[in-house]
């Protein structure tokens, strides 16, 4: 999954102490964000197995966080409410690397480009984190 952040019709930087505190309070280990591409440390069960998925990243562009990716998100109530808090508490937008689906706020949902919004054949407004994956 990819996370972005839209506002009047265009891309704009995600507020850096927002999705990190949200990261965190989920569990979420943050390393020193630098340029490019930064590998978050997602908790761990005793089998070895996180709750949210394979990896997760955030990148830095020109010091300012573009994008929160999540790969292989897992269906698991501890997912779905990170997944929840990122769209809602952070305002971002959601999609799936192999499209299909975009997934948002309602209010969200007007400052994204229509030429984005025309890529993804369902829109899903989220309201509760089960709406979620």
């Amino acid at each position: 999954m990819t996370f972005v952040k839209f506002r009047n019709g265009r891309m704009e930087a995600i507020p850096r102490d927002a999705i990190v505190s949200v990261l965190e309070r989920h569990g979420c280990r943050m390393p020193q964000l630098c340029e490019g591409r930064n590998q978050i440390g997602l908790p761990y069960d005793e089998a070895g197995r996180s709750p949210f998925g394979e990896d997760a990243l955030l990148a830095v562009k020109y010091g300012e966080v573009m994008e929160f990716g999540l790969s292989r998100p897992r269906a698991t109530a501890e997912c779905r409410a990170l997944l929840f808090s990122l769209i809602n508490d952070v305002r971002l937008t959601m999609f799936p690397d192999h499209g299909g689906e975009i997934f948002a706020r309602a209010d969200v949902l007007g400052d994204i480009p229509q030429d984005i919004l025309n890529r993804f054949s369902n829109r899903v407004v989220v309201t509760r984190s089960e709406d979620c994956i």
